[in-house]
């Protein structure tokens, strides 16, 4: 469009975007007149340097050809940097026509933005009006994966619940991906060091983009799944500041990509609507997905029976013939491993599972 409005009378513009200490060029158009092949263009967005003024070179050389000294203006506007070559008749672009092009630049990206802006509150939107019609653990866990790749920028989904007792993740569904390997997998989030910092020191709403999943994951599962880059979203329950599970996103097989601020931001109310849901159907989903195997010792087990049938601590020690302080740790150890509030709410949970009748 600007180049089209003739402002200011250009053979090519280039858009370089400011990434921490490199400059890369986003995108390069050219004037009609202008005969440029798609791949020099294609080679022109690949360029990166340390600082614009190499890439208005290297572009100038490329775009150029056989032009000593090109008038290339350098237009700052943000987070990039316009790059105008200026035809050789031209006269000398004044400071106001730089202003003149700044602020069409500007109020173009805020546009953009506010359009991506609305893009993502109609797709959260759409998330939680499908997750609405779930009436069971087995349909929650299919909405939120399917979900998750129908509304995101993503190709495939696993979801894990996590398992507060056990401290680990067990596989219950996938999209674009086979459910039953899925399924079979249990792993402790201890193995995986760097997820175990990120859950401890970070916000457990907020996703993490990991480039290279051999950072992260065992090598059989980065070569079961051919993964590559990788973003772990949590399923997390923001009311009782509860995480629930994990779901693993990516592109396809072997595939790198790279995710924007604006898609993790958007992540963050889609693993909270995806967290919501699935507390409602939580303890159906560890009787019907197996996530606490035998989470409680028998012994465990005979004392919140005891619990559950409403005997005070000094009744449950004297029918067990046990100290009342060993009841105590009993209990203490049951509330820790079903991640409950107390020992009533432990034995309501531990009957809802089925763990105790």
């Amino acid at each position: 469009m600007m180049l089209s409005l003739r402002a200011v009378p250009s053979k090519w513009l280039a858009v370089i975007r400011n990434e921490k200490s490199q400059c890369k060029v986003n995108k390069v158009v050219c004037a009609d007149e202008l005969v440029a092949n798609e791949q020099l263009v294609t080679m022109c967005e690949g360029l990166q340097a340390e600082h614009a003024s190499d890439l208005a070179m290297a572009l100038s050389r490329l775009l150029s050809p056989g032009q000593d000294h090109p008038q290339i203006i350098s237009i700052p506007c943000l987070t990039e940097t316009l790059l105008i070559c200026v035809k050789e008749k031209a006269e000398t672009v004044t400071e106001e026509q730089k202003e003149t092009l700044r602020k069409m630049y500007l109020k173009q990206m805020k546009l953009n933005h506010l359009e991506s802006e609305l893009e993502w509150k109609d797709a959260t939107l759409l998330f939680q009006q499908r997750l609405i019609h779930s009436q069971s653990a087995s349909e929650a866990v299919k909405m939120i994966t399917q979900g998750l790749v129908d509304y995101l920028p993503f190709s495939r989904c696993a979801l894990f619940i996590y398992s507060p007792g056990e401290h680990s993740g067990v596989g219950v569904h996938a999209h674009n991906v086979n459910t039953g390997s899925v399924q079979h997998i249990k792993e402790s989030i201890a193995g995986f060091p760097l997820l175990t910092k990120y859950l401890k020191h970070f916000s457990h709403s907020k996703p993490i983009f990991i480039e290279d999943a051999a950072e992260i994951l065992p090598g059989k599962y980065v070569h079961d799944y051919s993964l590559k880059s990788l973003v772990v979203l949590p399923i997390y329950v923001p009311a009782e500041n509860k995480l629930i599970g994990l779901a693993l996103l990516d592109r396809g097989e072997n595939t790198s990509f790279t995710v924007n601020n604006q898609t993790l931001t958007a992540l963050i109310k889609f693993g909270q609507y995806g967290g919501e849901l699935l507390n409602q159907y939580y303890e159906d989903a560890v009787q019907l997905f197996g996530v606490q195997r035998a989470v409680l010792t028998i012994r465990e087990r005979e004392v919140l029976k005891l619990i559950a049938e409403g005997a005070s601590i000094n009744e449950a020690a004297e029918a067990l013939h046990l100290s009342s302080y060993t009841v105590r740790d009993y209990i203490s150890a049951i509330i820790q491993k079903l991640d409950a509030k107390n020992r009533i709410d432990a034995a309501v949970k531990a009957l809802k599972m089925r763990l105790i009748q």
